[in-house]
C-alpha cells in the first residue's frame, strides 16, 4: 500500500517500530483459500461460510491472550460481516466486524480482512477496487490477518497478493482440523 498509494513515502514512527508485543512477532499473516473450495454464495451482498469460520479459529487460537477491544474484522460485504459476526458470537461477541467504510479512519491493534470472493470464475466485484483493498489493509497497528482466495484475487490485485505472500502463510487445514 505504501509503495503503490504513496510513493513509498510513509515512515513507521520509531516509537511503533521498537514496540514490542506478542503481536509484532509475525506482523502479515496470510490465510490462502485457493485450494479449501469455500465459495462466495448471494446475490446483492456476498458471503462466505467457510471464510468466516476460518476467521474464527484463527482468533480462538491464535489471538486467546489478546483483548477483544485490541482485534477487529474487516469485510468488503454486509452479508459477511453479519456471518463473521454470528461465528464469532459464541465466544468472543465483543469483537468489532465491521465493513471497510465501517473501519475508515481507524486502526485496531490485530486487524483481520475477509475477502469474502471466491469461485471458478475467478470474480471479485467491488472487492478489486484497489482504494477499497488499501483501507482494509491499513488498520492494523500491529498484526494484518488477511483470509482470502489468492488464486481468485491475483488477476485484480497481483502485487497485494505478492506482498500477502511475503508474510507468515497458515494453511486453513490446519485451522479448521483443529475446531474438531
Amino acid at each position: 500500500s505504501n509503495a503503490s498509494f504513496y510513493g513509498g513515502r510513509i515512515v513507521t514512527a520509531a516509537s511503533v517500530l521498537s514496540r514490542e508485543s506478542e503481536l509484532s512477532v509475525d506482523p502479515l499473516v496470510f490465510i490462502d483459500t485457493a485450494d479449501a473450495q469455500l465459495y462466495d454464495q448471494g446475490d446483492e451482498s456476498r458471503w462466505n461460510q467457510g471464510e468466516a469460520q476460518l476467521v474464527s479459529a484463527y482468533i480462538t487460537q491464535h489471538l486467546e491472550d489478546i483483548q477483544d477491544a485490541d482485534n477487529g474484522v474487516i469485510a468488503p460485504y454486509n452479508a459477511q460481516v453479519d456471518c463473521i459476526s454470528a461465528a464469532l458470537s459464541a465466544h468472543r461477541p465483543g469483537i468489532e466486524v465491521s465493513t471497510v467504510d465501517g473501519f475508515q479512519g481507524r486502526e485496531k491493534r490485530c486487524i483481520l480482512v475477509s475477502l469474502t470472493r471466491s469461485n471458478e470464475d475467478r470474480e471479485v466485484g467491488f472487492a478489486a477496487d484497489a482504494r477499497r483493498l488499501n483501507v482494509a489493509v491499513t488498520r492494523a497497528q500491529e498484526r494484518l490477518v488477511v483470509v482470502g482466495d489468492g488464486a481468485c484475487f491475483r488477476a485484480h490485485c497481483r502485487t497485494m497478493i505478492e506482498w500477502l505472500e511475503t508474510g507468515l502463510f497458515v494453511d486453513p487445514q490446519g485451522l479448521t482440523s483443529d475446531l474438531g
